[in-house]
């Protein structure tokens, strides 16, 4: 084999390399989960976690900040909701009101408590989303994290 045919099959090789993985990444986007949170449908009602993603979201973890609440669930299939508790909801409002006590020096974590989730999709690909209430427009605004393989 000749320089000139070698140096063709190695560009040929990390091309199909290339392509091979491009292929797996658009696969993983087509069946990707994305969890978000609700508010629930009343004022007495706990947050809601939605899979809005195209793929059930696996052994997902939810945790409220400093750990003040925290639960797993085996799976959330696309388009399922979960309701979570009452006591979720006052744990957020009461960490951002104590937040706000005169006098305190409160981190932007603590002012906006978040809902943290982490799950996988059905390829095991790891995913994480952040979701903060913010009181004024009664809503969760959902930040999707860095994956991990």
């Amino acid at each position: 084999m000749t320089g000139q045919n070698l140096r063709y099959l190695i560009i040929y090789v990390k091309a199909t390399e290339t392509i091979a993985k491009q292929s797996l990444e658009q696969t993983e986007a087509v069946f990707r989960p994305a969890v978000v949170v609700k508010p629930g449908m009343t004022a007495a009602a706990g947050p809601v976690l939605l899979n809005i993603g195209n793929g059930p979201a696996m052994e997902l973890k939810w945790s409220v900040a400093r750990g003040l609440k925290t639960g797993v669930f085996p799976y959330l299939e696309q388009r399922q909701a979960h309701n979570l508790e009452q006591s979720v909801m006052n744990g957020l409002r009461g960490m951002a009101v104590e937040a706000r006590l005169p006098g305190r020096q409160s981190a932007e974590d603590e002012l906006h408590p978040r809902l943290e989730c982490e799950y996988r999709s059905l390829s095991g690909k790891r995913y994480t989303s952040s979701s903060r209430y913010d009181f004024n427009l009664g809503q969760f605004i959902t930040a999707f994290g860095p994956t991990e393989g």
